[in-house]
C-alpha cells in the first residue's frame, strides 16, 4: 500500500503546474515601455518602416506590412504627426513557470498636430523579446483642432 501511495504522490506532483503570477509590477511596465518608447521615437522621426521589427510576426499574419505602413502614413497625414506622448494607463500580466506568458497593455495619449489620439498598444513577450502584438488608435474627429 505504501508503494502505491508513493507512486500516486509522484504522479500527482509531476502532473502539477507550478506558476508564479505577477500582475501590474512596475518592472514589467518598464520593460514594455522600452519598446513603446522606441516605437514613438521612430514615429516622431518619420521613419515608419523602422518600427516593423518592433512588431510580432503574429501581428503581420493578420495585417499586411505594406497596407499597415500605408495606413500609418495616412493616419499621420490626416491627424498630424505626433508631437508628444504620455502613458495614461497600463496593465501587465507575467506568468513564470511551466506555462509562461507575458502580456502588457499600455495606453498613451498622443498629442498630434491636427487631432489628438488615444493609442492602445498590446505587447507579448516572445522568444525574440517583447513585441507589439496589437496597435489601435482612437481619435475624436469632432474635436479637430483649428
Amino acid at each position: 500500500m505504501k508503494k502505491y501511495s508513493s507512486i500516486l504522490f509522484i504522479i500527482l506532483l509531476t502532473g502539477c503546474n507550478f506558476n508564479t503570477v505577477y500582475k501590474n509590477r512596475e518592472q514589467d511596465k518598464q520593460d514594455a515601455e522600452k519598446i513603446t518608447q522606441k516605437f514613438y521615437s521612430i514615429i516622431k522621426k518619420g521613419n515608419t518602416k523602422e518600427v516593423l521589427p518592433l512588431f510580432s510576426q503574429d501581428f503581420f499574419k493578420v495585417t499586411n506590412k505594406d497596407k499597415f505602413l500605408e495606413l500609418f502614413e495616412k493616419t499621420n497625414n490626416v491627424y498630424g504627426k505626433i508631437l508628444n506622448d504620455s502613458l495614461v494607463h497600463w496593465e501587465t500580466l507575467v506568468i513564470k513557470g511551466n506555462n509562461p506568458k507575458s502580456e502588457y497593455l499600455l495606453v498613451y495619449y498622443a498629442k498630434r498636430e491636427n487631432i489628438d489620439s488615444q493609442e492602445y498598444i498590446t505587447l507579448h513577450n516572445e522568444k525574440k523579446g517583447i513585441k507589439i502584438f496589437e496597435y489601435r488608435i482612437n481619435v475624436d474627429t469632432l474635436s479637430k483642432k483649428k
